[in-house]
């Protein structure tokens, strides 16, 4: 029997669990179960399936896995959406302000361009000339 929602039965049959939940019954992050799949380093008895939902993970003997590191998974993945979505909201005021910050920067740079071009427009350009110099061979004539 095999039941998608990730718990197992409690006859010991296949189950098949989300990355996450594999990885939390492995005891490593996801993105290590992801390199052992590709290593083909899954323990024994663990399959890798790319479904339509995204990539799981086929046990064939659900005994192995413990409910208590599955459930918690998924009781904390809502919890760390939360957070992170949070997280994103908090950086989206930060662009806010930053874009603003680079608007007002902007100007400022413009004014100062201004008003650097209105006062080398007001410098005399009567300086005397340069004096003209002769190579040091000719002073041996």
């Amino acid at each position: 029997m095999d039941t998608s929602a990730g718990h197992p039965s409690p006859s010991g049959g296949p189950v098949t669990v989300t990355l996450s939940q594999a990885a939390a019954a492995l005891g490593v992050s996801e993105r290590t179960v992801r390199r052992r799949i590709a290593k083909g380093a899954l323990p024994s008895g663990w399959t890798a399936v790319d479904g339509p939902g995204g990539l799981t993970v086929t046990v064939t003997d659900a005994r192995t896995l413990e409910p208590a590191r599955l459930n918690a998974v998924s009781v904390t993945a809502p919890d760390i959406v939360t957070e992170l979505r949070s997280q994103i909201d908090a950086l989206r005021q930060e662009l806010a302000v930053a874009q603003e910050r680079e608007v007002w920067l902007r100007q400022r740079i413009e004014q100062a361009e201004a008003e650097r071009s209105e006062l080398v427009a007001r410098v005399p350009l009567a300086l005397p000339p340069a004096p003209e110099r002769r190579p040091w061979w000719r002073f041996w004539r």
